[in-house]
């Protein structure tokens, strides 16, 4: 639903640094033999160089793409598979207690909204070594189908406990967070139904290049049927711009006149938080479309 807004800078730091965690887990050897994980993974991926490995730990969706078209789903017996995931070490990362893991990988992105829902906080707080919470980290391409790419960094997406068990293994294509968003080409809006209470929904735009992904997306994450759940605040917006029409806010904006930015003014009044610049808070989208929507009319 929402873009994980990140620099191509904090990208390519992200992606070095866990490249490096992995490149160096990599020459551990498996406990049952004097295999490394390097070799395992080199001779169970066939015709792959240690650089096409580098390129899929650090990549982004159309590498994953790319190796997916090679290797699909990849034909191993559950040990076998299990032996892959072992030797790509997503369990590792997430319990690592060295420089680099889980919860530094998430303090990094700054990510404390589910980018998938937009209905949840997923903060990060205390570290590898004093676990506190975290976001949970789904696989855009599950690791039961896709094992060779269980710790591609950018495979990860931080996410709400609720987003992550409904999506579970699903493939169908949807919005992935690191390139795409809903935005203002997918807006939320609210009207009356025959028992005249209000109904909250994403816009249809039959148009729009991602219209399936938009589509695959609500249906996967349940989004509509999640935020007819937020009646409480939309009552509230509802019921405030009743109160402070569009009047109503011209004269009190006039009032206040010594505030420097009347917009400010206006999101107070409505309940929405000033000072913000591209930071994301829970519910923001389906408020600042409704709220949009109600001044268009």
């Amino acid at each position: 639903m929402i873009k994980i807004n990140i620099s191509d800078t904090q990208k390519t730091e992200i992606a070095n640094r866990h490249w490096n965690w992995f490149n160096k887990r990599a020459e551990r050897k498996f406990k049952k033999s004097e295999k490394t994980y390097k070799d395992y993974i080199l001779s169970t991926l066939s015709n792959t160089s240690w650089d096409d490995i580098e390129k899929l730990i650090k990549g982004n969706k159309n590498v994953f793409i790319a190796f997916i078209q090679k290797f699909c789903c990849v034909e191993l017996d559950q040990d076998k598979k299990n032996d892959l995931l072992l030797a790509f070490g997503y369990k590792d990362f997430t319990n690592s207690k060295e420089e680099w893991n889980a919860y530094e990988y998430c303090k990094t992105l700054g990510v404390n909204v589910c980018p998938y829902c937009n209905e949840n906080f997923i903060l990060t707080i205390g570290s590898a070594k004093e676990k506190v919470i975290r976001p949970q980290l789904d696989h855009f391409y599950p690791k039961d189908l896709y094992p060779y790419l269980s710790c591609s960094i950018f495979n990860l997406i931080p996410s709400c406990g609720n987003c992550n068990h409904i999506k579970s293994n699903k493939r169908c294509k949807i919005i992935y967070p690191y390139d795409e968003e809903f935005g203002d080409d997918y807006p939320f809006r609210v009207k009356m139904n025959n028992q005249l209470l209000p109904k909250v929904f994403i816009k249809k735009n039959n148009n729009h290049s991602n219209k399936n992904k938009v589509k695959n997306s609500l249906k996967v994450f349940r989004i509509n049927e999640r935020y007819n759940e937020h009646t409480l605040e939309l009552n509230d917006i509802l019921k405030r711009y009743k109160f402070y029409s569009k009047n109503k806010l011209s004269e009190i904006t006039k009032l206040f006149h010594h505030v420097k930015k009347s917009l400010d003014l206006e999101r107070i009044i409505l309940g929405l938080p000033i000072g913000l610049n591209k930071e994301e808070y829970p519910l923001r989208k389906f408020k600042e479309d409704i709220i949009k929507q109600l001044k268009e009319t």
